[in-house]
């Protein structure tokens, strides 16, 4: 499952969000869309890592657009900023839609995605 669907199906499930806790936060969404829910915020990061790998490289396109107010350090992880960007859907400056759509917008295709988990199973099987 995409990182952009796995939220936007979990944020049904967290019901209390919170920016100040990983475990509160957009990509907690998504893992609780995938069953996976967590107490402390260093598993969390670990699950997300591992479903999406691609969320710990450093930002390859445009800051969400509505979120170009943020200040954010240069070369940030799509991680970081997802998550920034989430704590301006909790204060009202954005959307939960507008920051799916950046998710989508910059996310791998399936196709990829589904190559880099069978290299990492290949690689645990070696």
């Amino acid at each position: 499952m995409r990182l952009s669907e796995a939220i936007a199906l979990g944020r049904v499930l967290i019901t209390k969000p919170d920016p100040g806790n990983y475990c509160g936060c957009a990509i907690a969404m998504a893992l609780a869309a995938k069953g996976m829910q967590f107490e402390f915020s260093h598993d969390a990061y670990d699950a997300a890592t591992r479903e999406w790998p691609w969320i710990t490289e450093k930002l390859k396109h445009n800051y969400p657009l509505n979120f170009t107010y943020i200040q954010l350090p240069a070369l940030q992880t799509y991680e970081a900023v997802i998550s920034r960007a989430f704590s301006q859907v909790i204060f009202k400056n954005a959307t939960m839609e507008q920051l799916i759509d950046w998710v989508r917008s910059v996310e791998p295709a399936e196709e990829e995605a589904a190559v880099s988990k069978r290299e990492v199973c290949d690689e645990v099987k070696v």
